[in-house]
């Protein structure tokens, strides 16, 4: 189930990124991410909307765009779920860190010992991610390639593909 609930908030929030996401309602997309996660993976998020208290109408009107500029990431929160750039000095049980593109993870993962003392912002930045996991360090790429499982092998990491 751990993987499904990674799977789904990478979805969510690679979505959240695009501009046609942007312009669609909060109705529209809820919706479709319910129908979506129902089909796919046969389990349910929340309930379907209903006119109680005019939520069903509050959804039906407000696009997201018009939520997203009030959406900030507070550095100084104790919230579990943070970026990396505000996760500095913490630790956390899980840690999840997703790479844009194979040729990044490449770089940060497989030929990171070239990178030690790179003065490398990127390089940092990854370290420091990769570096808040007490128990567990999930790291999520968009794409594989006929060397990434042997190279994964050859480093003793588990891996699960979720396609």
């Amino acid at each position: 189930m751990f993987q499904k609930q990674v799977e789904t908030a990478i979805k969510i929030i690679d979505d959240l990124k695009k501009d046609e996401t942007h312009q669609k309602t909060l109705y529209d997309y809820y919706s479709k991410l319910l129908d979506n996660l129902k089909n796919k993976y046969d389990f349910q998020i929340g309930a379907k909307l209903t006119n109680k208290a005019n939520a069903k109408s509050f959804y039906e009107t407000t696009v997201i765009s018009d939520l997203v500029k009030f959406i900030k990431v507070d550095t100084k929160s104790e919230d579990t779920i943070r970026t990396i750039h505000s996760a500095k000095g913490t630790e956390f049980n899980n840690t999840l860190v997703h790479f844009e593109d194979l040729r990044d993870f490449e770089k940060y993962v497989f030929d990171a010992t070239s990178l030690l003392d790179a003065d490398e912002d990127d390089a940092r930045i990854y370290y420091v991610g990769f570096s808040r996991a007490k128990e567990n360090l999930f790291i999520n790429i968009p794409e594989k390639n006929e060397d990434t499982i042997p190279r994964l092998q050859g480093i003793n990491v588990d891996y699960e593909i979720l396609i």
